[in-house]
């Protein structure tokens, strides 16, 4: 397990992501950006299962503080840190004094693992113009042993290859995290700040991990909002 860190820091190497399925927006319907979509209008890019409450059946496996299913989170792909005892899947919490998930009663559980989410679309398609912009990532974090660190991190990734990210401890109250990730045209279209090729094409990808301690998180969404030209 990594030494974590004491503070809370935002790495932006730029560029923010998100996906293609089909949901609905806070604004508008995620679709390729178009010129009616205005500046500082947030586009709203779907995630599937952003609040861990599929599938919707009764979960059967008894946890110290509630019901859950260990070994898959659906949608999203699950990794377990090798030879470190670590553990990943759902939970409903009903006990342990956890307060109300803010979105569902179901939430991601992880001890030393990493979910991760391909968003079938590129920044290329959602910054067609070329546009500047800002994407920002929001989620809840809980920490599940008051007493012991929950560290957390949060990426968001253009197929391999990191934008930014964000890392923290967890609370023993639900913490609402925002992790805004600037993401100028040059980026996406043109090369990394480095001068390695920068391939625009690759799918926008974001994950949620635990490093350590067991950590919950809930209600994950993503925006991107254009900047003026």
């Amino acid at each position: 397990m990594r030494i974590a860190k004491l503070w809370t820091s935002a790495h932006s190497i730029a560029l923010g992501f998100l996906l293609g399925v089909s949901v609905m927006t806070a604004a508008i319907w995620y679709a390729a950006p178009s010129k009616a979509q205005t500046v500082n209008q947030p586009i709203v890019i779907p995630i599937q299962n952003p609040s861990f409450e599929l599938p919707s059946r009764i979960l059967l496996t008894t946890d110290t503080c509630g019901l859950d299913e260990r070994g898959i989170v659906q949608d999203w792909q699950l990794a377990v840190e090798p030879n470190s005892g670590g553990t990943g899947g759902v939970l409903q919490p009903d006990s342990c004094s956890i307060p109300t998930p803010p979105d569902g009663k179901t939430v991601a559980f992880l001890q030393a693992a990493t979910i991760t989410q391909d968003l079938g679309v590129s920044a290329s398609e959602v910054q067609a113009g070329p546009w500047d912009g800002v994407y920002v990532m929001k989620f809840s974090v809980y920490n599940y042993y008051h007493g012991y660190p929950g560290y957390y991190e949060a990426r968001i990734l253009l197929g391999e290859n990191e934008l930014c990210s964000t890392d923290g401890w967890g609370l023993k109250t639900w913490t609402t995290i925002s992790l805004s990730c600037p993401a100028p045209d040059y980026i996406v279209f043109a090369q990394w700040p480095n001068g390695n090729t920068f391939d625009p094409n690759a799918h926008l990808v974001i994950s949620l991990s635990s490093d350590g301690w067991p950590v919950m998180f809930d209600a994950v969404s993503l925006t991107f909002t254009r900047e003026s030209k």
